[in-house]
């Protein structure tokens, strides 16, 4: 088959799309310990519906689920890349390890920052009865 014949292809894609899934996967991680930081501020007696700044609930809850869910979005994609990184290797001959460290990350954060919208849904939930 000569060149004419296929379809260009970048040489490393794989390498590539693997790293972009480890960066997509990895940012997400790396942005759990400030959000679990900031539930700890919203708990305490300053910040919070009941704390001196007097925070909004309905605001509050609605901007951190939409930034958890921002942040499960770019999870997800990374995802998407590690498994097109899988196909492409297998096309390629290119090691898959890229890909299944970005795909793991990806998982790994997904779960975590479900499991932290799930922590400020059932906080807010106490909060208004």
């Amino acid at each position: 088959m000569s060149d004419s014949d296929s379809p260009k292809r970048h040489p490393f894609e794989a390498a590539y799309r693997g790293i972009a899934s480890i960066a997509l996967g990895g940012v997400a991680l790396l942005l759990v310990l400030p959000a679990v930081q900031v539930r700890h501020w919203f708990r305490s007696d300053v910040y919070g519906p009941y704390g001196t700044a007097q925070m909004e609930l309905t605001e509050l809850l609605l901007g951190t689920i939409l930034a958890n869910a921002a942040i499960v979005a770019m999870a997800a994609f990374g995802i998407a890349e590690g498994i097109h990184g899988w196909k492409v290797s297998r096309r390629t001959g290119e090691p898959r390890v890229l890909s299944h460290v970005g795909v793991a990350f990806s998982v790994l954060a997904i779960v975590t920052w479900l499991l932290i919208g799930c922590g400020l849904i059932s906080w807010g939930q106490r909060l208004l009865r």
